[in-house]
């Protein structure tokens, strides 16, 4: 059950309604709701909150089937999901604790840390751009004693030797871009008022000629003034030039952003702001026919397009990510485009204005699962959760290669998410150089969050509830890794029995270790590899799994806790487990069975949680049930 806002529109009793006026209006829902319901007193149960004054409708707890039938109604003029928006800041560093209200916390893992200093981040990628600021050495000391390498010449800015005999294929030299904004992401120097045209995650909004105001999001060079005229609004379908002898433009495409088989008619643009539909499936890079067309028209034409607004159709969703544009353009996320659909339908002559980006630090609730971010099950090894884990990685502010005008850029993806992982990665290294790579993962993984910043289940852009085959253990919380109590450790034989368990030869296995003549076990279970999060491929009736702990804290007696996947019930043993020393490790089993006779395949998800009072080891559940 959800909670819903009905709306009616305005009240028949005006703007200054008695408290009999009012009292009617209230009892008019509970009839209205009560006539689905069957029940007044039901319905009066059900809404919480009667808009009885100025707007008509109603806030009520409602079953997602009324919902549905609620909207098909005449009267109801919208209906839609009552969502709490927090606020959360852009800023990675605040985002992700390590800073805040550019105050650094006692517990921040920058300051246990050092910053970073002595660690080295290996970045495989195109390379770096080492003129960048983010790669200055300045203030910095000398490279750390362990460092095995050379400083190695390359291709200067203009693609030329610099006077070393470089083949520019194996230069370190980035002239992609795109290592050069990993790496800055993950480490490099800090670098004072970084931002692009003055701007850093980039809002702006479309005043419409109703006086309604739109949120959008955008990067542009431009804006129109504050006091500047209303423009024309065109969709794209009415500035196309007739054209026979191309291709028939489907139906659902005649207005898509992305579509190639249409020609721009400039003179329709002129002076007008240019409405499109930005379809997830024609997307290219962003690189749209039809901005590129108002482009041209800004160029050659003395009284240009003004502008162009994206809206993002269903499938895309909420989720907006922008890029630096020489026009004036706002792109708008599917709900918030809606809104201006319906504006355009309503009335003859629509018209609008864009305003200039700002930096807002304020939006709503955070992390959100994008629709690029990779998601699960495995297809190469189901018995292990992906993905591991979330992080930052949209619109992400960092370094640019060879344009002195814009030195930083944003970029979108799991590219941005990784770098943010492996800074933290560096950080922990530094504090626990010991540490085994499986000890670190497990140390993310452990004390991730799987709420967002309203303390509500992470979600998509599209506002659906996800699981660990869309987030992993949660979101990255790089200072509780810092000090996670328990770790699932790994060892190179961990490995080695795995391969096994998957039925590798073991000529090939030995190919991995050469070191030492290794002997598969005579049985091995790809259920007991002791990774930090559960999954179960197959139940059908009983799987048993065995897992094995490490104190990294102090002596402490932890506890478990279970969250039960639906239809399975889950046997912990022992259900306590006391460590004396820091290194010690002890064994569990979990028996989990099958309680369910469900005839379908489907996964379900829950979690496993050992905890002293004050560190939280939580594991992931996934687990699929077989038809029966």
């Amino acid at each position: 059950m959800q909670s819903y806002i009905v709306y009616f529109g305005a009240h028949s009793h005006g703007s200054e309604p008695t408290s009999a006026d009012q009292e009617r209006a209230t009892d008019s829902h509970h009839e209205f709701l009560g006539s689905f319901m069957r029940c007044n007193e039901k319905a009066k149960q059900s809404i919480f909150y009667s808009y009885n004054k100025h707007i008509n409708g109603f806030a009520a707890r409602l079953e997602e089937k009324e919902a549905d039938e609620i909207a098909k109604h005449p009267e109801v003029i919208s209906i839609f999901e009552n969502k709490i928006r927090e606020l959360h800041t852009t800023r990675s560093w605040d985002f992700l604790g390590l800073e805040k209200d550019s105050d650094i916390p006692f517990n921040s893992l920058w300051k246990k840390a050092r910053f970073g200093d002595g660690i080295i981040i290996g970045n495989l990628d195109s390379g770096i751009w080492p003129e960048s600021k983010s790669f200055s050495d300045e203030g910095m000391g000398p490279a750390p004693s362990k460092r095995r390498g050379i400083c190695q010449g390359g291709m200067t800015d203009e693609g030329k030797s610099d006077g070393i005999k470089c083949n520019s294929l194996l230069t370190a030299r980035d002239l992609d871009g795109h290592g050069t904004h990993t790496l800055s992401t993950a480490g490099g120097n800090f670098v004072a008022n970084v931002s692009i045209m003055g701007n850093g995650d980039f809002v702006n909004y479309v005043t419409l000629g109703n006086g309604k105001i739109l949120k959008g999001a955008s990067l542009s060079y431009e804006g129109f003034p504050p006091d500047e005229k209303l423009y024309p609004l065109i969709m794209l379908e009415d500035a196309v030039v007739p054209n026979p002898n191309a291709s028939v433009v489907a139906e659902d495409d005649r207005n898509s952003c992305n579509a190639k088989n249409y020609q721009m008619d400039l003179n329709k643009l002129k002076g007008k702001i240019l409405v499109c539909i930005n379809k997830k499936q024609k997307a290219t890079s962003n690189d749209m026919s039809s901005l590129q067309a108002v482009a041209g028209a800004n160029k050659d034409m003395s009284e240009p397009g003004a502008g162009i607004i994206t809206i993002n159709d269903k499938e895309s969703g909420n989720f907006l990510k922008v890029k630096p544009e020489r026009i004036t353009i706002s792109s708008m996320n599917f709900t918030t485009g809606e809104s201006l659909l319906a504006y355009i339908k309503s009335t003859k002559n629509p018209v609008a204005k864009i305003s200039s980006a700002k930096t807002v630090f304020n939006m709503e609730a955070a992390p959100m699962v994008p629709p690029f971010s990779s998601r699960g099950p495995s297809i190469v090894e189901p018995n292990i959760i992906k993905p591991d884990i979330t992080a930052p990685g949209v619109n992400t502010i960092a370094a640019n290669i060879g344009d002195p005008q814009l030195p930083y850029k944003t970029l979108s993806g799991t590219s941005m998410s990784t770098p943010h992982v492996a800074g933290i990665v560096g950080l922990l290294k530094i504090i626990y150089p010991q540490w085994t790579p499986s000890a670190i993962k497990s140390a993310i993984m452990t004390t991730a969050t799987t709420a967002d910043t309203s303390s509500r289940s992470i979600l998509d852009t599209n506002y659906k509830e996800m699981t660990p085959f869309d987030y992993g253990s949660g979101h990255v919380r790089p200072d509780l890794a810092a000090d996670p109590g328990l770790v699932y450790d790994l060892s190179v034989d961990d490995y080695l029995n795995f391969l096994c368990a998957r039925g590798t030869d073991e000529k090939i296995i030995s190919m991995f270790y050469p070191k030492k003549t290794f002997v598969c076990p005579k049985s091995s279970s790809l259920a007991d590899f002791n990774y930090p999060s559960i999954a179960v491929a197959h139940l059908n009736d009983s799987v048993t799994i065995t897992r094995r702990l490490k104190n990294v804290g102090k002596p402490e007696t932890y506890n478990v806790s279970v969250e039960e996947p639906t239809g399975v019930s889950v046997q912990v043993e022992p259900k306590s487990l006391t460590f004396g020393k820091q290194g010690e490790e002890k064994t569990f089993k979990a028996v989990f069975k099958r309680d369910s006779d469900d005839k379908l395949d489907r996964y379900v998800f829950g979690a496993l949680t050992w905890s002293d009072g004050y560190h939280h080891v939580r594991s992931p559940i996934a687990v699929k049930l077989l038809k029966l």
